[in-house]
C-alpha cells in the first residue's frame, strides 16, 4: 500500500501520542494531511486534536469546526485488531464518541458521522427526536406511548391511518390488561373459566406482537431520520472545508476495501441494488471475486462512504419513501427543522 500514508507516531513527555497519515488521490496526487494527538486512558484513546491541512498547508480544526469542543464531547478512537468488535458511536449519557482512527478518508468519515450525532443532542431541534430512538433500550413502556412520543416529534407522519391504527392498539392493550386481572385474580374468585381466558390472553398478546411488528418502520423512524441526519451534517462539514479550506475530501482515493463499508458482505449487496450508487455495480463485483483481499485498494471517496454506510440503516431517500408511502399513503421524506 505504498502511496497510500504515510504514518508518524511521537510519545511526548506528557504521554501523549501524534499521529499523521496522508491521504492521497488515485493518481497518488496528496489531497490532504491529517494530523491528530491523542493521551491513553482507561476509557481508551482520547484525542487532544484533529487538525486537517490541505496541500497548501490551510489547516481546518476538526473537533473545533464540528462542535465537538464547544459541547465538551470526549472522542475516542481505535485501531482494528483481529477478533476485536468494535462499535462505533455516539453514547448520549457519557457524552462521548467512538470512532475509528482517520487513517483513510473512509474512516475521516466515519468519524465525522458520529460527531454529527454529537451535535444532535447539543441540538435543541434535534435532540427530541434522538430520545425518541428507542433502539438501545428495553421495551418499558406500552406500544400506544411509544408510538405517541414518535407523532409529537415527527407530526409529519400522522394520517388518518395511523391513527386509526393507534386507536386498535390502545383498544388491544385495554383489553389485554383486563384478561391479565382476571387470570392473575385469586384463587378463590377465579372464574371457572380460567383455560378459555388463558387462551384468549395468548390470542391477544399474538395480535399484540402483530401490532409491533407492523409498526417497526414508524419505530425506527426516529432512527433512520438521525442516521440521515448525521450523514447530512458530516456532508455539510465537508463542504465547508472544501470552500473555506480548500480541501478536496470529495476526491476519490485509494484505500483497503478492509477500511471501508464494502467490508462487510451484506452492506456490498445493499449498495449494489440502491439506485442511487448504480456506479458502484463493477467495483463490488471485483471485490466479490477476490473475498479473501481485504487489503485489495479500492477508489472510493468521503461521499460514497457515507451513502454505502446510510444503506445499512435502510435510511436513503429510495428507501425510506416507499416505506413512508406505506405508511402514511405519500411519498415523502420527513424534513428537519435544521435543515
Amino acid at each position: 500500500m505504498e502511496g497510500l500514508k504515510n504514518e508518524i507516531g511521537i510519545e511526548n513527555a506528557e504521554k501523549s501520542i501524534m499521529k499523521e497519515y496522508e491521504y492521497h488521490d488515485v493518481d497518488n496526487n496528496l489531497m490532504a494531511t491529517i494530523r491528530f494527538r491523542y493521551e491513553k486512558i482507561f476509557e481508551g484513546d482520547l484525542a487532544k486534536s484533529v487538525i486537517l491541512s490541505n496541500p497548501q498547508g490551510e489547516q481546518v480544526d476538526l473537533l473545533e469546526e464540528c462542535n465537538a469542543s464547544k459541547n465538551g464531547v470526549k472522542v475516542f478512537l481505535h485501531g482494528y485488531e483481529k477478533n476485536i468488535q468494535y462499535l462505533d458511536g455516539y453514547n448520549p449519557e457519557r457524552n462521548t464518541v467512538f470512532a475509528p482512527f482517520p487513517e483513510t478518508p473512509t474512516e475521516l468519515a466515519i468519524l465525522m458521522h458520529e460527531l454529527g450525532h454529537s451535535e444532535q443532542w447539543h441540538d435543541e431541534e434535534t435532540k427530541p427526536i434522538a430520545q425518541a430512538d428507542s433502539r438501545d433500550t428495553i421495551r418499558t413502556e406500552p406500544l400506544s406511548k411509544e408510538i405517541e412520543r414518535i407523532l409529537t416529534v415527527i407530526p409529519q407522519v400522522n394520517s388518518p391511518a395511523v391513527a386509526e391504527e393507534l386507536d386498535r392498539i390502545k383498544t388491544l392493550e385495554d383489553e389485554i390488561f383486563r384478561i391479565r386481572i382476571e387470570r392473575d385474580a385469586p384463587v378463590t374468585e377465579q372464574p371457572p373459566e380460567l383455560g378459555r381466558i388463558r387462551l384468549l390472553l395468548k390470542e391477544k398478546s399474538e395480535l399484540y406482537y402483530e401490532y409491533i411488528k407492523k409498526t417497526r418502520t414508524l419505530r425506527t423512524l426516529p432512527r433512520m431520520l438521525m442516521e440521515r441526519d448525521a450523514t447530512r451534517r458530516a456532508f455539510q462539514h465537508a463542504r465547508e472545508f472544501e470552500k473555506k479550506y480548500h480541501m478536496p475530501l470529495f476526491s476519490k482515493a485509494l484505500v483497503p476495501v478492509s477500511r471501508s463499508a464494502f467490508k462487510d458482505t451484506h452492506v456490498r449487496k445493499l449498495a449494489g441494488s440502491s439506485p442511487c450508487i448504480k456506479s458502484l455495480s463493477e467495483l463490488i463485483s471485483a471485490i466479490e471475486q477476490n473475498p479473501e483481499d481485504l487489503d485489495m485498494l479500492i477508489p472510493i471517496d468521503f461521499a460514497t462512504q457515507l451513502k454505502v454506510s446510510l444503506t445499512t440503516y435502510n435510511a436513503t431517500s429510495q428507501q425510506l419513501r416507499p416505506q413512508i408511502k406505506n405508511l402514511t399513503g405519500k411519498s415523502f421524506v420527513p424534513k428537519l427543522k435544521n435543515k
